[in-house]
């Protein structure tokens, strides 16, 4: 990918991944949408759900982004198969 257009790409996920963050504000992890809204966790990080972060097809597709705290997106992220 050449430099410019990597750029710009990063550019357009830290739009999208604010705005998720905006309209998404608490964990959206199994885990927590098992518990009471008021008692979840605020997300600060923004997961993509088929694992292939920026270079996958759906890396803008709201339906594969979900929002998650730092430990639960570390805790998927070490737990990802990445022989897609």
């Amino acid at each position: 990918m050449h430099r410019n257009q990597s750029a710009d790409l990063r550019r357009r996920w830290e739009r999208v991944r604010r705005a998720y963050l905006l309209a998404h504000p608490l964990c959206e992890c199994a885990e927590c949408l098992a518990v009471a809204e008021p008692l979840r966790p605020a997300a600060r990080e923004v997961d993509h759900i088929d694992g292939l972060g920026l270079l996958g097809p759906l890396a803008f597709d709201p339906d594969n982004l979900q929002a998650l705290t730092k430990a639960h997106h570390s805790r998927k992220t070490a737990g990802e198969s990445f022989d897609h």
